[in-house]
């Protein structure tokens, strides 16, 4: 913080380091928060002459968060997330108070050690094996260890893990799997546990598309419509998204589009899809919405109206018909 500082005293500084600058290889940064002409206005031609001067340009600290969150949170395989609470907490503090990315990421750290240290069933993490490289999906390997019968108990006694037994109880085979599943303490750890993380990787890989697609959305609009990646995470996490204010006007604003921009919020959106390639869509189908598929439909129409038949029985198809002409009095969108 180079102009907090009074001159003589980073004058005097700069005189006596030259002194030992032969014995001692001595590098002063300068955080200047005004311009480079500070440094010329503040010190005496003696000083500046004795120094070497490098400029260099830092990267925003409210764009290096968003990177962070990025990186740790939405495209990473890594079981550690936050709740809405615990992450509007951790990103107010950041936000209101020191806009410091160290104690951003001092903060994580100390949550994944207590995550580790503290938490009993953290041993289920080594089994999400991430992809190459930051690449490939992520898969599934074997838990490294057998699970006591104390964290089978804890398992069992998760909110998550009885959703996830009561959603197959509609079958006959659902209801043996999840009858075994609460007297088979084997059959939990080697089948259970291994077909829920894999749920867990492909809805996050799904929810990593979903906010590249809003994003994609947002570039298309005026400015006053975007929203930073670090709002986005709090609407997905908060809450369900399309029932948010954010997604309500934008969702809106893209009905209004024009033929022009609607082909190109298309195009944006096929690139954001044939990017994330590994991405398992088993998720996404199984609430009956084909993204890939839906996807290009809405690119062939764009290019021609007319290129898919209105015969009124495919309501998927007439969805998209109506995005991709919006001067239709019936707009229905399928989101």
């Amino acid at each position: 913080d180079f102009e907090g500082f009074a001159p003589m005293v980073v004058d005097d500084f700069i005189r006596i380091a030259t002194n030992y600058c032969r014995e001692i290889p001595i590098v002063v940064v300068f955080g200047l928060a005004t311009s480079y002409e500070s440094i010329h206005q503040s010190l005496t031609k003696a000083s500046i002459s004795m120094l070497n001067v490098e400029r260099f340009n830092l990267q925003r600290s409210k764009q290096c968060i968003d990177a962070a969150i990025r990186s740790v949170f939405v495209e990473s395989a890594s079981v550690l997330s936050f709740g809405a609470e615990a992450y509007k907490s951790l990103l107010d503090q950041f936000l209101l108070y020191s806009f410091s990315i160290t104690g951003f990421v001092k903060k994580l750290k100390f949550a994944a050690m207590d995550f580790f240290y503290a938490q009993p069933l953290s041993v289920l993490s080594a089994m999400v094996c991430p992809g190459r490289d930051g690449c490939a999906a992520a898969s599934i390997r074997d838990c490294p260890i057998r699970l006591s019968r104390d964290q089978i108990e804890l398992i069992r006694m998760q909110r998550s893990v009885q959703r996830f037994l009561d959603a197959r109880m509609d079958s006959a085979d659902g209801r043996k799997y999840t009858v075994q599943a609460l007297v088979d303490d084997n059959f939990l750890q080697d089948t259970v546990i291994p077909d829920m993380l894999r749920q867990l990787v492909s809805y996050r890989q799904c929810y990593s598309l979903g906010i590249s697609m809003v994003l994609a959305m947002q570039n298309c609009l005026p400015e006053s419509f975007r929203k930073p990646l670090r709002t986005l995470h709090y609407y997905g996490i908060s809450q369900a998204f399309d029932e948010c204010t954010h997604w309500k006007t934008l969702s809106a604003a893209l009905r209004r589009m024009k033929a022009p921009e609607m082909k190109q919020l298309v195009e944006r959106l096929e690139a954001v899809v044939t990017a994330a390639k590994d991405t398992d869509f088993v998720f996404a189908e199984s609430k009956n919405i084909d993204i890939p598929a839906l996807i290009r439909k809405a690119a062939t129409l764009v290019a021609d109206p007319e290129a898919l038949p209105d015969d009124g029985d495919d309501d998927e198809d007439q969805s998209i018909k109506d995005v991709a002409r919006p001067d239709m009095a019936s707009r229905r969108i399928r989101t």
